[in-house]
């Protein structure tokens, strides 16, 4: 055999091999991401269903005793990593039963256990097995903007609006070039503004203040709606960022 056969023969073992790595990825991604869903869903559904409403919420974490609060860091990390749970409510619970300032400190420890375990979960399995299971066009407009030199700020805005999909955005920093702690860092400072705001409102409402506690669900609703509504807009805005800041 030729050398250039040869040469030829280690390219299409080194095309198999990445090809076989990158399935091997991706079903472990998938195993990850939505079996642990769709086991909920198909096999214990009745689980969901203790979480249709705030109350139920309630319930379920308090009837676990002296364990509802592994219970809730338990929660918090899941809806983190898979998000098939609606951390919101999670985190009005939170400050219901365990009060502002626990409320506040065993959301801040569940966030950053969940977004350490989504960022590392992607870095490991790579891009390439990200790009399967999501819009590799979508996969690039966000690894671009990570991995440009004002990356920081951009995480910060992105984790601060509400609306975007900050759970998602976690596995693209895994993908992409930015550091781990400033970016959990970062992203743990842009998603407390809503945090705190959502554990006060279990407080205040636990306290008797409900209309207190109903005027700050009124306004983070018209700002959700509003960040929704002119998503369009904010996503442009943080393009016009994103080439000044890297121009």
């Amino acid at each position: 055999m030729s050398k250039g056969s040869k040469l030829s023969e280690r390219l299409k073992n080194t095309d198999r091999a990445k090809l076989v790595a990158s399935v091997l990825k991706f079903v472990l991604l998938l195993a990850i991401v939505v079996s642990v869903p769709v086991y909920l869903f198909v096999f214990k559904r009745d689980i969901i269903l203790e979480f249709e409403n705030f109350d139920d919420v309630v319930a379920f974490i308090e009837s676990h005793g002296r364990e509802s609060v592994l219970i809730y860091f338990a929660l918090e990390i899941l809806q983190l990593v898979i998000s098939v749970l609606p951390g919101q409510v999670f985190q009005i619970a939170a400050g219901y039963i365990f009060g502002l300032v626990p409320g506040i400190i065993y959301t801040l420890i569940g966030a950053i256990a969940g977004t350490a375990i989504t960022y590392w979960i992607s870095y490991l399995l790579g891009r390439d097995a990200i790009n399967l299971l999501i819009d590799p066009e979508k996969a690039d407009y966000y690894i671009e903007r990570l991995n440009s030199k004002r990356a920081y700020i951009i995480v910060f805005l992105l984790f601060l609006i509400p609306g975007i999909p900050k759970d998602t955005i976690t596995y693209f920093a895994g993908a992409s070039n930015i550091r781990f702690k400033p970016f959990l860092i970062l992203s743990i400072l842009g998603r407390m503004p809503a945090m705190i705001g959502s554990i006060l409102i279990g407080y205040m409402y636990r306290s008797g203040n409900t209309l207190g506690a109903g005027g700050i669900l009124a306004f983070a609703a018209v700002v959700f709606a509003v960040c929704v509504w002119k998503r369009r807009e904010l996503s442009r805005f943080i393009d016009r960022f994103y080439d000044k800041i890297s121009g």
